[in-house]
């Protein structure tokens, strides 16, 4: 089993809800009977390629980039390590920031650096993957338009 990545919009009152209730960050997370109703976006092991591609760096980088995918507050007990969330203005900036990256940029760096050389999870992807990663870019980019339109927060675990 490999490290995945999934994101949820979520409204206030959910956030709440979340924040209260490890056991809700749980069923959401899980996909169990009962969990808050969110929309999500998985992006299975690419997310850190598509880290890399977004910031130039494989870990950590600056705000707002960093917080698409790998920054944020943690949320919940240790066992759900990998679980953050962001808050609507945050989600904002993210939104912002990705507008200012084009599809070409995040091709381009695939492909420079082919993330053979860099301490990236599910690395080695070859250069014909590139397609691949523009349409995560592209997903990405539109569900963080959306939530932010909404003025939604943001969940995200990676595990």
């Amino acid at each position: 089993m490999g490290l995945d990545c999934t994101l949820w919009q979520i409204t206030m009152p959910q956030l709440a809800e979340l924040l209260d209730s490890d056991e809700a960050v749980e069923a959401l997370i899980c996909g169990e009977d009962g969990a808050i109703n969110a929309k999500s976006l998985y992006f299975g092991s690419a997310w850190h390629v598509l880290h890399f591609c977004m910031t130039g760096e494989a870990e950590g980088n600056v705000f707002p980039l960093a917080y698409a995918l790998m920054a944020g507050i943690p949320i919940a007990d240790d066992y759900l390590d990998g679980a953050a969330y962001l808050l609507p203005h945050v989600v904002r900036d993210v939104a912002e920031a990705l507008g200012t990256l084009s599809e070409t940029i995040i091709v381009e760096r695939f492909k420079e650096e082919a993330c053979g050389n860099r301490e990236i999870y599910a690395s080695q992807w070859p250069e014909d993957r590139s397609d691949e990663i523009a349409k995560y870019f592209d997903r990405l980019k539109r569900f963080f338009e959306e939530a932010a339109h909404k003025r939604n927060a943001m969940l995200r675990h990676i595990g």
